[in-house]
């Protein structure tokens, strides 16, 4: 079986909705600066973060000393650590870099996530972020709340209030 070709799509991140087509290399490496095979802007991937390679019969992704981490489908990587790449798969850079893997595969190929599979990861996922987001909304605005509260008590009972608001907390 011959090289498969690869291409990543950056879901997010600062070239988002633009795909990098690895097909003609068989090593890609992934950093911050113009060395790298692929270069993301980004303060928090390292200046030399990942390497992408056709090993054998299979892509793999491996960590190479990154400061904030490498994961391939939000489990975290070992570095040095190679790990085998499948169609769909999502991967993670530093803190917010995020690209699909799309391997054409042939026909005797191991299936990686299907297209089903994949788009219900996605709603999960997606369902997950939001219910984060919203609980932490919640919570700013309870602690905001309380703060004002406070700061409405502290100063209804100072001397220089006026009774109005003086009467209100009786």
């Amino acid at each position: 079986m011959g090289k498969l070709p690869l291409t990543l799509y950056m879901e997010r991140g600062p070239l988002e909705g633009q795909s990098f087509v690895c097909t003609n290399l068989k090593r890609v490496t992934i950093g911050r600066t113009r060395a790298s095979g692929y270069q993301i802007k980004d303060p928090t991937v390292s200046q030399k973060h990942a390497v992408i390679e056709w090993k054998g019969h299979r892509w793999t992704l491996v960590d190479v000393g990154s400061s904030n981490g490498t994961a391939l489908n939000e489990i975290s990587l070992q570095e040095g650590e190679p790990v085998e790449l499948k169609n769909g798969d999502m991967l993670r850079f530093g803190e917010d870099i995020k690209m699909r893997v799309m391997i054409e595969e042939e026909e005797e190929a191991i299936p990686g996530v299907s297209l089903d599979e994949w788009f219900e990861q996605e709603k999960t996922r997606i369902a997950r972020e939001l219910n984060a987001m919203a609980e932490e909304q919640i919570l700013e605005m309870k602690e905001e709340t309380e703060h004002l509260k406070q700061a409405f008590i502290a100063y209804a009972l100072s001397p220089n209030s006026s009774s109005l608001y003086t009467s209100c907390l009786t």
